[in-house]
């Protein structure tokens, strides 16, 4: 999901039912994921159209209308235009051919001052005590349900408040868990920003924070904002902190970590052949490898365990049967590494019901 939701305040901790200025839902739904809910209802249609180019859009289904003041004291709504850019819309937000009722839609564009913004909802004239209402706040592609469930009779005389604050970046790039003994790893670091993602300013700047010796992280141009390489060996094997940051023109910064665990690698030149009801397996060494352990897939345990050589015999299969071997090379600390590809082997031999 992109970036942490953090310019939302809402009015003090009671019930819904109790006081329906307070949020009930609380989610963090990026535009995009908005607009793959296109069909769902009128408030997502709204959405997925406007929310990419306002900072806030608010939509209220039902008999009322909608009213929002900005930090600077400046009003948009039905009749009053005085928030610069802003839009009020009245439309059926349905999908196509729509319901034939009339929606209320309130924009504010992006770059509009942050600070605590009020959204007030209004009943409209000849509206019935006993007719719903539903009022949803898009903030920066965030979706926020302020209410739903209520009836004209019970609109709030206090304003909801929402707040629109820089959002910090994304770092979307996947941070890996474990990584072979001998592969270069090379990590392609980047950011997002959604303040800058229409047309906006320079992408936020990436740095490695923290992790093992010998990595190394590289500036780069778009659309990657570093590249991260290293190259663990056999003394590298273990658990390592792997942690990065973005930081957008405004000073918020976003981090992100994990724990790299360094793993032997796959044993190569992995084979096998089975006569008289025996399948014979052979493979070459791991470095860095103190054991290892076969498997085959059909078979509930291990065939072996902690192995010294390089070679097995397994005498355990049915003639006739056809088995998915496997090896891990196991390192000094007990942990198993990379698993070969699997070996399919089927038990050749003479069974006892072919025998003349």
């Amino acid at each position: 999901m992109l970036g942490a939701l953090a310019w939302l305040a809402v009015q003090p901790e009671p019930a819904l039912a109790k006081d329906p200025r307070v949020v009930k839902t609380l989610e963090r739904r990026p535009w995009y994921e908005i607009e793959k809910r296109f069909y769902e209802s009128r408030r997502y249609y709204f959405g997925s159209g406007l929310v990419g180019t306002c900072d806030l859009s608010v939509l209220a289904s039902g008999p009322v209308t909608l009213e929002v003041k900005d930090p600077q004291g400046r009003v948009t709504s039905r009749d009053r235009r005085e928030i610069p850019g802003s839009q009020y819309l009245q439309a059926d937000f349905t999908t196509y051919p729509g319901d034939g009722l009339l929606d209320q839609g309130l924009t504010v564009p992006r770059n509009a001052p942050r600070g605590p913004y009020e959204i007030s909802v209004f009943a409209q004239p000849g509206a019935k005590p006993d007719e719903p209402f539903v009022v949803e706040a898009f903030m920066k592609g965030y979706s926020v349900l302020l209410v739903e469930g209520l009836r004209i009779a019970d609109l709030p005389r206090d304003p909801w408040v929402v707040e629109i604050r820089n959002l910090p970046p994304d770092i979307p790039t996947h941070l890996p868990t474990f990584h072979p003994v001998g592969k270069k790893l090379v990590l392609r670091l980047g950011a997002n920003d959604f303040e800058n993602r229409y047309g906006g300013e320079a992408l936020p700047t990436v740095r490695l924070e923290r992790g093992p010796v010998g990595m190394t992280f590289r500036p780069t141009e778009r659309p990657d904002g570093g590249v991260i390489e290293w190259t663990p060996t056999v003394a590298d094997v273990g658990p390592h902190e792997l942690a990065v940051a973005a930081e957008d023109a405004d000073g918020a910064v976003t981090r992100k970590q994990t724990e790299l665990r360094v793993v032997l690698p796959e044993a190569e030149r992995f084979e096998g052949y089975s006569r008289d009801g025996v399948v014979f397996l052979r493979w070459a060494p791991v470095l860095g490898a103190v054991a290892y352990n076969g498997h085959a897939q059909e078979r509930v345990k291990v065939l072996a365990e902690n192995l010294r050589a390089t070679e097995f015999v397994d005498t355990g299969g049915k003639i006739g049967d056809t088995y998915l071997y496997s090896v891990y090379a196991v390192d000094r600390t007990g942990q198993t590494g990379m698993m070969t590809g699997f070996l399919r082997i089927t038990v050749e031999g003479e069974r006892e019901e072919d025998r003349p």
